[in-house]
C-alpha cells in the first residue's frame, strides 16, 4: 500500500492516525536516535557540499540581546557556512531562526549536558563540524559537550560574571571554551574579580578578547508593535512634537535594566528642567497580574507625580520610529554589558546619558568622545541635572554618534572578527590534540599520582576532570587548577624557570627531553648507609587528642631522637609525656609556650637553645595540623599524608633520614601534588628576606606545603635569628598572607643560601 493511500485512510491529525501510531510504537519503539531526531528540524537552506559547517547555540528564540544578536551572526555566517542554529529554548521569533541555516535542533525535554551531548553525538554523524559557536554564557551545557567531543569551541560571553551563571560555569566555560569574546572591559573585568574569588586565579586567561558586536542589520517584524512616529506620538499623549522634549529609555521590564532609577531620573529632569517632557520606556514585561515589581513601578509613578509624564510604550519592533524623535537616551541599567539599544541610539545621532560603572557601553563612550552624558554609578539626581542642563541649550545637530557606529561598530568588520576567530579556535583546537596525544602516552603523566578519577570539584588546591580538561586549563595559563603530573614535577616550577605560560610544561618539558624539575625520591628506597647523625624532633601538640596517632608515627623513626613537644593547653606536662612513653626516644621534654606564632614559632623561639646548645645535626618539625572548619576532613587527610610521607614507617621513615648521610641535603619534604604559589604573602616574603639577608623571592612554586619537614639545623639556622617581636601577629593569623606563611614558603631559599638543596619524597599511592 502507498504513502498517499495511507495518508488518506489516516490523515496527520486524525483519531485514527493516533490510535494506529500508539500500536504500532507498542510494537516498534522509537530508538534514541529517532527521539532525538524528533528536534531535528529542516532549515531554510540546502546544504552546500562546498562549505564547512558551524553549529550557533543559542539559549532561547526570543526577541531579546543575545538571542537577536545570535540571529544576525548566523544570517551573516550563513553566507560562507552550512549553518546549524542549536536552540535550546523554543521562543517567539523561532521561526526567524529557520530561515538561514541547514538545520535547526530543538532540545525536547529537560536540558541538561547529558541531553546536549547525545545531540552532538547524533549530528556529527550527518555534518563535519567546523565549530561551534557559544552565544551566551547560559549555553555553557552544550558548549561543554562539544568540548567534550574535543570539537573548536567558541564562546561569546554578553554577561556580568556572577549574575546569570555560578561561578563554576563561567570557570568551565573559560576553560573549555579555545576562545572567549567578551564586549567590553568591564566584563573581563567581573570575571576576573569572580575567579579570584572563587578560585583565587588572579592571572588573566590566555583565552579572553574584547569585541563589541556592532549594530544589527535584520531586527524580526514578527514581533512588537511596528508603530510609526505619528502613532507613538498618539500614544504619549504629544500633538505637537516641538512642545515637548521626549526622553527614552528601552529594554525589558526588569530590575538589572533600572526601569525604577529611570522613573527616579525622570522626577529630577523634571525638578531641573521647566519644559514639557515625555518620560517613554519602551519594552515588553510590565504586568497588569504582577503584583510585585509592576506594581511598585506603576505606583511609584504615581508617588512620584509623574503620571501624566510618564508612558511604558511596550515592545517595539525596532526602535528606528521612538529614536527619531527623541532628545535624549537614557541607560539607567544597572548591569548591561554592551546592549544593542545603545548602539542604536548612536546610529540615530541620539545623545546618550548612562551610568560610569554599570555597563560596557560607557567604556565604548568615553573612549570614542560620544556626545553624552556620564555620571557616577545610579546617581539619578546628578544625571537628571545634567539632561536638564543640556535640554536648555541651543544644540547644533552633528553625526558624530552614527559616524562612530560605522567606523567602529560595522556588524560586517564584527562578522570578520568572528570567521578570524574562529580559525584561531581550530588552530588552537589541533595543537590540543597533538599535546593531548603526547601527554596520554607519557609516563611522565601519572594518573594515579593525579588521582584523575577522584578529583573533586575544590578549586582551592585542583580541578580537573580529565587530561583534554588539564591541557585546555594549562593553555590558558590556569595552572591553580591543575595538579602536577607525577611525583618530581613543578609544573609552576618549569613555567617560571622557562618562560612556559599558557603552554603545557610537562609537554614542553618532555619535548627537551627534561622529565623532572626538582629532585624526589620514591618511598622506600634501598639505602647504602643508615643516618647516623644526632636527631630531635618537634612536635607542637595543640591538639593533644592526636598524641596516639602522632606516637605510633614516631614508633618508626630510630631509636635515640629527642622528642620536644610544645603544647598551649592546661594538661599537665607527665600526662603527655607519658603518651610518647614507647615512642622511641631517648629523651622526651613537655614545654608550654604561648599560643602564638602557629607551629613553627614554638621551636624557632622556644626551642632555640635546647636546639643549638646540644648539637642536634638534624630536626624534624611536626605537628598536629586539624584545619578545624574545612570541609572533608581536609586537615585529617593533609597530615596522614605527611606523616606517611616523612616517617610512614620504618622503612620509610630510614629511607628518608639516609638523603641526609649526603651532606649537600640541607631540607627534606614531602611531594606534592598540588599548586603552590605564594599567595599573598609577597610583602612579608620580602621583609623576612631581608632580614635574612635573601636574594630577592618572586615566587615560590616548591616549600614544604603543610609546614612539615625534616632539616639539617645549619640549613635553616638563620630562621632561628628571626626578630621574635617583629615577626610574631596576633592571633588569629588570617587564612593567608602573614610572616608565618610566608616563611614555610622561603624555607627552600633559605637552605639555598646556607649553601644545600632540597629534596622531596613521595610513597606511591598517597595522597590528600
Amino acid at each position: 500500500m502507498n504513502k498517499s493511500v495511507l495518508s488518506k485512510m489516516f490523515p496527520i491529525g486524525s483519531t485514527r492516525r493516533e490510535v494506529i501510531s500508539k500500536v504500532y510504537r507498542k510494537f516498534r519503539p522509537r530508538s534514541e536516535s529517532e527521539l532525538i531526531r524528533q528536534g531535528f528540524l529542516a532549515g531554510s537552506k540546502a546544504f552546500d557540499e562546498s562549505k564547512e559547517t558551524i553549529i550557533l547555540i543559542s539559549h532561547q528564540s526570543s526577541a531579546t540581546g543575545a538571542p537577536l544578536l545570535g540571529l544576525n551572526i548566523g544570517m551573516s555566517l550563513s553566507e560562507k557556512f552550512n549553518l546549524i542554529h542549536y536552540v535550546m529554548d523554543k521562543a517567539e521569533i523561532h521561526d526567524d531562526f529557520k530561515k538561514d541555516c541547514v538545520l535547526l535542533i530543538e532540545e525536547l525535554g529537560e536540558s541538561t549536558k547529558s541531553t546536549s551531548l547525545k545531540i552532538l553525538k547524533e549530528v556529527s554523524k550527518d555534518f563535519s563540524i567546523k565549530a561551534v559557536i557559544g552565544n551566551s554564557v547560559t549555553t555553557y551545557s552544550v558548549l561543554s559537550s562539544a568540548s567534550d567531543l574535543k570539537l573548536p569551541t567558541l564562546s561569546l560571553i554578553h554577561e556580568f560574571a556572577g549574575y546569570v551563571e555560578s561561578a563554576k560555569i563561567m570557570l568551565d566555560t573559560i576553560i573549555e571554551a579555545d576562545r572567549v569574546i567578551v564586549p567590553a572591559e568591564i566584563i573581563k573585568t567581573s570575571i576576573m574579580e569572580q575567579l579570584a574569588k572563587a578560585a583565587m586565579i588572579f592571572n588573566e586567561p590566555s583565552n579572553i578578547v574584547i569585541q563589541p558586536q556592532g549594530k544589527l542589520p535584520y531586527i524580526p517584524t514578527s514581533y512588537g508593535s511596528p508603530d510609526s512616529v505619528e502613532q507613538i506620538l498618539k500614544k504619549i499623549e504629544v500633538q505637537d512634537r516641538n512642545d515637548y522634549k521626549i526622553i527614552v529609555a528601552a529594554g525589558s521590564v526588569h530590575i538589572r535594566k533600572g526601569v525604577d532609577l529611570f522613573i527616579y531620573l525622570s522626577k529630577y529632569i523634571k525638578k531641573y528642567y521647566d519644559g514639557k517632557c515625555k518620560f517613554v520606556w519602551v519594552g515588553s514585561g510590565l504586568k497588569e497580574s504582577d503584583c510585585s515589581f509592576s506594581f511598585l513601578l506603576k505606583r511609584e509613578v504615581k508617588s512620584l507625580g509623574l503620571e501624566d509624564d510618564f508612558v511604558f510604550l511596550g515592545h517595539q519592533q525596532n526602535l528606528d520610529s521612538i529614536l527619531s524623535i527623541a532628545d535624549m537616551f537614557c541607560l539607567t541599567s544597572r548591569m548591561d554589558p554592551f546592549p544593542n539599544v545603545v548602539v542604536d541610539a548612536l546610529e540615530a545621532n541620539v545623545p546618550i546619558a548612562c551610568f560610569r560603572g554599570a555597563s560596557g557601553s560607557v567604556e565604548f563612550l568615553e573612549k570614542h568622545s560620544a556626545k553624552a552624558i556620564i555620571v557616577d554609578y545610579l546617581d539619578t539626581h546628578q544625571l537628571g541635572y545634567e539632561i536638564a542642563k543640556y535640554l536648555k541649550k541651543t544644540t547644533v545637530e552633528d553625526t558624530h554618534n552614527s559616524e562612530m557606529v560605522k567606523q567602529h561598530l560595522d556588524f560586517g568588520k564584527y562578522i570578520d572578527f568572528l570567521i578570524d576567530q574562529i580559525s584561531i579556535c581550530e588552530k588552537y583546537n589541533a595543537e590540543n590534540l597533538s599535546i593531548l596525544a603526547n601527554v596520554e602516552n607519557s609516563e611522565y603523566f601519572d594518573r594515579e599520582y593525579i588521582k584523575l578519577s577522584e578529583l573533586e570539584d575544590n578549586y582551592e588546591f585542583c580541578y580537573v576532570q580529565s587530561v583534554y580538561h588539564y591541557i585546555q586549563s594549562q593553555r590558558k595559563g590556569l595552572y591553580r587548577l591543575t595538579p602536577n603530573p607525577c611525583a618530581g614535577f613543578s609544573t609552576y616550577k618549569w613555567a617560571l624557570e622557562n618562560d612556559s605560560y599558557n603552554k603545557v610544561p610537562l609537554y614542553e618539558a618532555i619535548r627537551n627531553n627534561v622529565h623532572s624539575t626538582h629532585e624526589c625520591y620514591k618511598t622506600p628506597f634501598d639505602f647504602e648507609t643508615k643516618y647516623s647523625g644526632k636527631l630531635a624532633v618537634h612536635l607542637h601538640l595543640y591538639y593533644v587528642d592526636l598524641a596516639e596517632e602522632f606516637n605510633q608515627y614516631f614508633k618508626n623513626l630510630p631509636t635515640g631522637y629527642n622528642l620536644y613537644i610544645t603544647t598551649v593547653g592546661d594538661e599537665d606536662a607527665f600526662s603527655i609525656k607519658e603518651m610518647f612513653k614507647d615512642s622511641g626516644a631517648n629523651n622526651i621534654e613537655v614545654i608550654k609556650v604561648e599560643n602564638i606564632g602557629r607551629d613553627v614559632a614554638p621551636m624557632i623561639f622556644d626551642l632555640k637553645n635546647k636546639i643549638f646548645n646540644r648539637k642536634y645535626d638534624v630536626i624534624g618539625h611536626f605537628h598536629s595540623k586539624k584545619s578545624v572548619g574545612v570541609a572533608n576532613n581536609l586537615g585529617d587527610r593533609w597530615r596522614k599524608y605527611l606523616l606517611d610521607n616523612l616517617v610512614g614507617s620504618q622503612t620509610i621513615a630510614n629511607s628518608v633520614l639516609s638523603l641526609f648521610e649526603n651532606e649537600t641535603v640541607g631540607l627534606v619534604f614531602a611531594e606534592d601534588r598540588h599548586f603552590m604559589d605564594m599567595g599573598d604573602n609577597k610583602s612579608y616574603i620580602d621583609e623576612l628576606g631581608a632580614m635574612l639577608g635573601l636574594p630577592e623571592v618572586n615566587e615560590t612554586p616548591l616549600f614544604p606545603l603543610g609546614n612539615m619537614f625534616w632539616a639539617r639545623l645549619d640549613a635553616i639556622k638563620d630562621i632561628f635569628e628571626l626578630d621574635k617581636a617583629v615577626v610574631i601577629q596576633p592571633e588569629p593569623l588570617p587564612y593567608d598572607g602573614s610572616f608565618m606563611h610566608a616563611l614555610e614558603r622561603i624555607t627552600p631559599a633559605v637552605v639555598n643560601k646556607n649553601g644545600y638543596k632540597y629534596v622531596t619524597v613521595y610513597k606511591d599511592g598517597t595522597s590528600w
